[in-house]
């Protein structure tokens, strides 16, 4: 049977979806985090091995009959990433088309329905990207943790752990955010608590897992949570609002929003909801309730043999 594969590969864990060439699908399957941005080639390329040779054994079929594998990941629209996806997919044994994208494109035609519109995604990290009908395109943020990731689940934990340790020098407002973040992580004290952001074993992602706190303190009257979500709904809307700036769209604007922040956080998706609609009267806002490797399987049966 002839199929395509569609990946989305996220910072913390990724998804396979096969479908067979007439759109029917096959099966799903998940995985590790395939970012070659925050993991090694070795890492990703062994869970792609996995997630793709473990699918094509699953649904007893032929790596040979695979058309098309679409993939997106990201940072991948960078030459040097798509490259070394390439490399691995291909040493995997796909012989059909493969197609690298950055996650914000898969997720724009997961959301829309076509590589068409504006895509903010807050996850683990955060990412702008908007394309027009006649294919000019435009990204903003997704420059990694270090420099960006503004408005995301790691822009959360850490701005907390901030805010956290500043109220308790006495250096800015009282917080509940110390308390809560000791007992999310399980330990007891200060000392504990640097011990744990300084290990070798605290990731970006075990970072970004602390976001659910600020919102948990919000909902107890935490002034400070507050401010934190509103500052994550401006910094994402400032993401969209230099995209639609940039490109010059001619009807209606589908802006589609994916991630755990703009899924699970209603404070921040309703604020960056009402800032949107201040500026602009002719957007409207799809929050992604499918998974962005739909949109893979999408652009994989575009390109299938």
């Amino acid at each position: 049977m002839r199929y395509v594969i569609g990946i989305d590969g996220g910072g913390t864990g990724s998804v396979l979806k096969l479908f067979s060439i007439e759109g029917e699908e096959i099966l799903s399957r998940e995985g590790g985090p395939t970012n070659l941005s925050a993991q090694s080639k070795e890492s990703v390329q062994e869970v792609l091995t996995d997630l793709i040779v473990g699918a094509i054994e699953e649904a007893g079929l032929r790596i040979e009959d695979c058309e098309a594998l679409c993939i997106g990941t990201a940072g991948a629209d960078r030459d040097y990433q798509r490259e070394t996806l390439e490399a691995i997919i291909e040493g995997i044994g796909i012989e059909g088309n493969i197609v690298i994208k950055n996650d914000a494109e898969i997720a724009l035609v997961a959301g829309a329905g076509k590589l068409e519109g504006v895509i903010v995604i807050a996850g683990t990290g955060s990412i702008g990207y908007g394309r027009t009908a006649k294919g000019e395109s435009f990204r903003a943020g997704g420059w990694g943790h270090i420099v960006g990731d503004e408005g995301s689940g790691y822009y959360l934990g850490m701005r907390a752990l901030n805010a956290a340790l500043k109220g308790y020098d006495g250096r800015a407002e009282e917080t509940i955010l110390l308390p809560k973040l000791l007992e999310a992580l399980g330990i007891e004290s200060i000392d504990e608590l640097i011990k744990y952001i300084y290990s070798d074993i605290t990731s970006k992602g075990r970072i970004a897992r602390l976001a659910k706190v600020v919102d948990d303190a919000y909902a107890e009257g935490d002034a400070v949570a507050k401010q934190i979500l509103e500052d994550s709904a401006y910094e994402l809307f400032l993401i969209a609002e230099a995209i639609i700036r940039e490109l010059d769209f001619e009807d209606n604007i589908n802006l589609v929003v994916h991630g755990s922040v703009l899924k699970k956080s209603d404070y921040i998706f309703s604020s960056f909801c009402e800032l949107i609609k201040k500026k602009h009267d002719n957007v409207d806002i799809i929050k992604l309730d499918r998974d962005a490797a739909y949109g893979a399987v999408e652009i994989a049966l575009g390109v299938a043999k």
